[in-house]
């Protein structure tokens, strides 16, 4: 009467389609985590530092500023001065923004935390 049909996954051109069907979605898929992963993302992130106010401890008027906003200080780096008193860094950081008009006078810096 009938017979039965041969599966269409018995032929060989099938199989070798399906193998190298099988290989290029495993490198696609290789491709795509690296690409992935290799990214950084920052939704919804915050980066905090303290704001750190430099000044004498003496009033005094400015003599010179070594240092321009943008330049990366380290501790006990003279950073300016200010009649006899010699402006240094007591942590290392980042200047955001600099005072730089010599002959100002300068009254002892406020503490943020005071």
């Amino acid at each position: 009467m009938d017979t039965p049909k041969e599966s269409i996954f018995k032929k060989p051109w099938v199989q070798s389609l399906s193998g190298i069907m099988i290989i290029v979605l495993l490198a696609a898929g290789v491709l795509v985590y690296k690409s992935l992963s290799s990214r950084v993302r920052i939704e919804n992130s915050l980066i905090s530092a303290p704001v750190i106010a430099i000044g004498p401890e003496t009033a005094g008027v400015l003599d010179e500023v070594n240092v321009r906003a943008g330049d990366a200080v380290a501790p006990g780096q003279v950073l300016g001065r200010v009649g006899a008193d010699v402006l240094t860094a007591k942590v290392a950081g980042i200047v955001i923004s600099v005072a730089n008009t010599p002959g100002q006078v300068f009254r002892p810096a406020r503490q943020w935390w005071k």
